[in-house]
């Protein structure tokens, strides 16, 4: 299921996507029609009623929410309501922690990296890139770090570099949001803790990056990815425990020019696992928001260019949605 939050004419509220009439359904709206009012039951009412106003609660209600959502969409569906779709934030995490579940791209940011900012012969460049590509310790263990999570803005809003930086550059990521608290728990039993499925664009400012990487001790990623992240407005429900997500694909398009397309298929890690990793000795509460990391391929540093001062970026996953931002100035 796919939802959104939307304006509808009783206020922002949660709208679930209609396939077969290929509309947006305000639930807030739809709750109010006689038809709908008849499917929910007395002990169902304020469940739904929160629910439609709250996406972080919708998720947390799980299938029942689902289930209920659908059934008062298909009985209103020839009902027409007004709906203002102006991107706005889905929700409002409680956390941003991203990981880097993919080898591939771990291998060829590294050689992107080392290629651009590092003016050494090839036989300086060769063990820079090998000392940058291993990470052994990745396969062992879900390695991720902490994000901002008040930075981040959502579809359609343009991102200039901040005055410390100038090389931006996207990533596209999938985000996963924590539908229950979790502590201490395995991969097994976080399987039914993950609510949603959303696009990120881990907008990363290359030049500051390899400052960090190379000189600062508490780790490569701090003010190179801490000005803004952005989100998709759609996101999409999470059906039954998430162990494989390999099906899922993305692309990327620059100025309306599709610069890459990737997959999700060689994570070193499925997304209950890094929950649980997570979940050692601290409480994951619902509603933060966990990511993938890139896909392979999906950001302009593997591809040996960044986006052009300006450029409109889209990153696309066809079953969440896309989003699209402006990165930089044009020139």
């Amino acid at each position: 299921m796919r939802l959104r939050l939307v304006d509808g004419s009783r206020g922002v509220g949660v709208a679930t996507w209609h396939k077969p009439t290929a509309r947006w359904l305000p639930l807030v709206d739809a709750l109010a029609h006689p038809q709908a009012a008849e499917l929910v039951r007395p002990d169902e009412r304020e469940m739904m009623a929160t629910a439609a106003s709250d996406m972080l609660a919708f998720l947390s209600f799980g299938a029942p929410a689902r289930e209920l959502a659908q059934s008062i969409a298909d009985r209103v569906a020839a009902e027409l309501f007004p709906v203002d779709l102006t991107p706005r934030l889905p929700f409002a995490p409680r956390s941003l922690r991203p990981f880097l579940l993919s080898p591939r791209h771990s291998e060829q940011v590294a050689r992107g990296m080392v290629a651009r900012y590092l003016p050494a012969g090839a036989e300086v460049i060769r063990p820079h890139q090998r000392a940058a590509g291993e990470r052994p310790l990745m396969r062992r263990t879900p390695l991720s770090y902490q994000g901002n999570h008040n930075a981040l803005v959502p579809d359609g809003t343009a991102v200039d570099a901040p005055p410390y930086g100038h090389d931006l550059d996207y990533e596209l990521e999938i985000g996963f949001v924590v539908s229950r608290d979790v502590r201490d728990q395995t991969a097994a039993e976080c399987g039914d803790a993950i609510g949603g499925l959303v696009i990120l664009n881990d907008i990363s400012l290359r030049d500051t990056q390899w400052e960090e990487a190379r000189g600062n001790p508490l780790g490569p990623v701090q003010k190179c990815k801490s000005f803004a992240t952005a989100i998709s407005s759609e996101v999409l429900t999470v059906e039954e425990p998430v162990d494989d997500i390999s099906w899922l694909t993305g692309s990327v398009d620059v100025d309306g020019e599709t610069w890459s397309t990737g997959r999700a298929d060689d994570f070193a890690h499925t997304l209950p696992e890094c929950l649980a990793r997570l979940s050692e000795g601290e409480m994951v509460l619902a509603g933060e928001l966990l990511s993938t990391g890139t896909l392979a391929g999906c950001s302009g540093i593997e591809l040996g260019r960044l986006p052009p001062a300006g450029a409109e970026v889209t990153l696309t996953v066809d079953e969440i949605g896309r989003l699209t931002n402006r990165l930089g100035d044009r020139q």
